[in-house]
């Protein structure tokens, strides 16, 4: 039997019926198919309707259970004569002159008291105590039986709705449940992902996933020099354009003041719009900034005038880290990167310093003889987890006029 049974046994032994009940409850709350336990629960019940009920359950479990039955026959149709004690069967039975209430309570025919304090032991039928004086009217009670030595059905304390086969199968049944509740929402994510336009707050949980999926398509127009450029780039879907008439971006702006506020108090994330429309696009994942230590940043440069047809380009190739044909026939470039070691303190109250920022710049066209330059500048750590998505960034920008 379960160590719950156990004691409920050696409770209902000692006289203990109240604790003892409390523990059978919960044993038939965990575990309904559990014969063994309602007898028990029977034998200590409470009242008439708990006693009735436990009778009940054990013939929903064994229709053929002729003690049970035989109580519940008796009980709706006077005072009864209690039943024999299973694996008493062979005894005589009590005689009739024989009050069914001695001084301490009912009278158990058949079996001899155990001694206070002495546990059944385990896998034995117990030899029951008499419960405390119950009055006249109150029903007789189930002898407390032994414990069942037929396997349990069911589950048990398995904890899975449905399942049938043993705890084995019900075990298979909740890892399956538990890996469907995990699988379907990162499916639902990964479907989500295959589109290139921003999923508003679900673009905080995507950033991390591989490849395309872990990016997005930002796009925007831009003024410098008296020109209007309008700008695409597929960036890491936890990037943000920082602008202040960009629903997401207010959100994420005024989240990132409370989950990660700069060391400096009288800095805030809403700082970052002070470029006006010079294009500013930040990090704005927890997870990633925590790490880095700083914010990752791309910005606008300059506008840049020269000749950027491929042939002029790539001759000058040996100057760049990498030379970058574009559909239109122009060639940009990215020039060759540079790390400098970070000296301004912490940046955040809750990170460590950057230790050492990565800066980027490349140069993408938008005519023969005009580009425009980016620059990228963001903690070495950070770079190092997204080296690709910045190389895609530069491969699939379009700026035009």
């Amino acid at each position: 039997m379960s160590s719950q049974l156990y004691r409920a046994v050696e409770l209902a032994n000692q006289g203990q019926r109240e604790q003892a009940a409390d523990l059978l409850r919960h044993e038939v709350a965990q575990d309904p198919e559990n014969m063994t336990a309602w007898l028990w629960l029977a034998s200590v019940a409470a009242d008439r309707a708990e006693y009735r009920r436990a009778l009940i359950e054990v013939l929903r479990i064994d229709p053929d259970n002729a003690q049970a039955r035989q109580a519940l026959t008796d009980l709706d149709s006077g005072p009864p004569p209690l039943p024999t004690p299973p694996g008493h069967e062979g005894l005589p039975p009590r005689p009739p002159s024989k009050p069914l209430y001695d001084e301490r309570g009912p009278v158990f025919p058949g079996l001899a008291a155990a001694q206070p304090g002495t546990p059944p032991a385990p896998g034995t039928p117990p030899a029951p105590v008499p419960p405390p004086y119950q009055p006249a009217a109150q029903p007789a009670y189930l002898p407390p039986p032994a414990p069942s030595r037929h396997k349990r059905r069911g589950c048990g304390g398995c904890g899975c709705a449905g399942c049938s086969g043993g705890c084995t199968g019900c075990v298979q049944g909740c890892i399956f449940g538990v890996v469907l509740m995990i699988a379907i929402p990162l499916l639902l994510l990964a479907a989500l992902s295959a589109s290139d336009h921003s999923l508003g707050p679900l673009d905080w949980l995507t950033t991390h996933f591989p490849g395309e999926m872990g990016r997005k398509t930002v796009d925007f127009e831009m003024q410098s020099g008296g020109a209007t450029y309008n700008v695409t780039f597929d960036v890491p879907r936890s990037w943000f354009r920082v602008d202040e008439n960009d629903g997401m971006w207010v959100i994420w702006r005024d989240v990132l003041d409370e989950i990660m506020p700069f060391d400096n108090t009288a800095a805030s994330w809403t700082d970052l719009e002070q470029r006006g429309d010079i294009a500013t696009i930040t990090e704005t994942d927890p997870i990633t900034l925590a790490y880095g230590g700083a914010p990752a940043g791309m910005q606008f440069q300059e506008s840049i005038l020269g000749d950027f047809a491929c042939a002029t380009v790539q001759a000058r190739a040996n100057e760049y880290q990498d030379v970058i044909e574009y559909d239109n026939g122009w060639c940009g470039y990215r020039l060759p990167d540079s790390t400098t070691a970070w000296t301004g303190g912490r940046v955040f109250q809750e990170a460590d310093p950057p230790g050492e920022m990565h800066s980027v710049v490349f140069v993408v066209p938008t005519s023969a003889t005009e580009a425009t330059g980016w620059s990228i500048s963001l903690p070495e750590k950070t770079f190092k987890k997204v080296d690709d998505d910045i190389a895609y960034l530069i491969k699939t920008a379009v700026v035009t006029r």
